[in-house]
């Protein structure tokens, strides 16, 4: 048996409804953090591109941890194949986005 999310032990569980007689629309955020995120994050990747975003991301993540930590290693790069010449590629990448990082960032 479920119990209800307001009092321990309470056995109101409206099986129909899937919720408890307690329950309330506004108990249940309409717009949590999460959805906040996707939201913003979505709104960004349609303005300038989500792998110019992904870049970016990286680059400033890469500087993060340089500064804070002395390592780069874990902040992924947005990439599609694996093979050398896109390795090569993929790196020149990581370059020119951490130099746009290194004169930009505020």
């Amino acid at each position: 048996m479920k119990t209800c999310h307001k009092q321990k032990g309470c056995d109101c569980w409206d099986t129909e409804k899937e919720k408890c007689s307690h329950f309330r629309e506004t108990d249940t955020p309409k717009n949590t953090k999460l959805q906040q995120e996707i939201a913003q994050v979505k709104k960004l990747g349609k303005e300038i591109g989500y792998g110019h975003l992904m870049s970016l991301a990286s680059a400033l993540w890469r500087k993060n941890l340089k500064n804070e930590y002395g390592f780069t290693v874990g902040a992924f790069i947005p990439t599609c194949i694996d093979d050398e010449q896109m390795d090569k590629e993929t790196k020149a990448t990581v370059d020119q986005y951490d130099k746009f990082i290194s004169t930009n960032d505020l």
